[in-house]
């Protein structure tokens, strides 16, 4: 803040005295600005050397004034925080999980996962200069990611794929998928996650999770303006076109969407496009019928609650033309 006043005379302008012609009024302002900015200036600058601080010289701001200005390169860290910071990532939660994933066991703690993370070694031991904490961490540091998000900017309906989950994938549900492969790798049959409670409400909030995440896939498709998938081109098929554009207002289209129960062939491709991602590159995890029949049951409900105001609006529709 100082260093903006001292650079922008015209914070000064409130105390000039009235009466003043536009020459003397700037002469007194640059003269006040220059007193200002010598009040701050405390010398050479200077840090000492066991404060590993780095200062790199930049050409900001020298027109205004005749001393170099810097930027701070690395900060002096506080090492009570650093140590805050250390004991969140690695927490006695995590070190279970860790140690439970060496030892290929289940563990009913949840794992938190810091995106993008670094560590940097300041000093791999407890020096005469570092802290005890500083060397309780052996001397690391946490750097996290401060990068934007990246949004889709643009959204395509998979009119020219053959399936809408081919286009079906993010970062969320390769998260999900990994846990839910990971648990069912453990446990091969179906049965032996439902017998135990705990193991089925985990199952089920996994596959929850990604069902969430088609869900606002399908919403998100469903609210382009309606009609896209009427081209002589399109490949989607029709099941998944009558979920996906439900407003296309074509006779054809909406009688034959009455017609036919697309919703149990959107529900099973849904099961085996999970199927095939639990399956994997390496086939570690052979997918059984029980595993399709509940991945199907699970969504059937979410998805009848999403097409219910969506079928009553078509019907006033329909009406209406009539």
């Amino acid at each position: 803040m100082a260093e903006h006043i001292a650079n922008d005379v015209r914070a000064f302008e409130a105390f000039l005295p009235s009466g003043k012609n536009d020459e003397i009024a700037e002469a007194i302002l640059k003269k006040w600005a220059q007193g200002f900015r010598k009040a701050l200036d405390n010398g050479t600058p200077a840090t000492h050397s066991l404060a590993k601080q780095v200062y790199f010289p930049i050409n900001e701001f020298q027109s205004h004034h005749d001393r170099e200005s810097y930027h701070l390169l690395c900060n002096v860290v506080s090492s009570s925080l650093a140590h805050a910071v250390h004991e969140k990532v690695f927490d006695d939660h995590q070190k279970s999980i860790s140690k439970a994933k060496e030892n290929e066991s289940f563990s009913t703690n949840e794992l938190s996962k810091f995106i993008q993370r670094s560590t940097l070694r300041v000093t791999a031991s407890n020096h005469s200069n570092a802290s005890q904490l500083n060397g309780r961490r052996a001397g690391r540091l946490h750097l996290f990611s401060s990068q934007p998000p990246t949004w889709q900017v643009q959204l395509k309906p998979p009119i020219y794929r053959k399936s809408l989950f081919n286009d079906f994938y993010n970062s969320v549900i390769t998260t999900e998928l990994n846990y839910l492969r990971e648990f069912l790798l453990r446990f091969k049959q179906i049965d032996l996650s439902i017998k135990d409670p705990k193991r089925m409400r985990h199952l089920e909030r996994w596959v929850t999770n990604i069902i969430d995440e088609f869900l606002f896939y399908v919403a998100s498709m469903q609210g382009l303006p309606s009609g896209w998938s009427d081209s002589k081109e399109a490949k989607l098929r029709e099941e998944h076109q009558y979920l996906l554009d439900p407003y296309r207002m074509d006779k054809a289209f909406q009688s034959a969407r009455r017609a036919k129960d697309w919703e149990t062939v959107v529900c099973a491709d849904f099961a085996k496009w999970l199927n095939r991602k639990l399956s994997g590159k390496d086939k570690q995890f052979t997918p059984q019928k029980e595993h399709a029949r509940l991945w199907k049951k699970l969504l059937e409900t979410p998805l009848r609650e999403l097409m219910e105001p969506i079928e009553i609006e078509l019907k006033q529709r329909t009406r209406d033309s009539v």
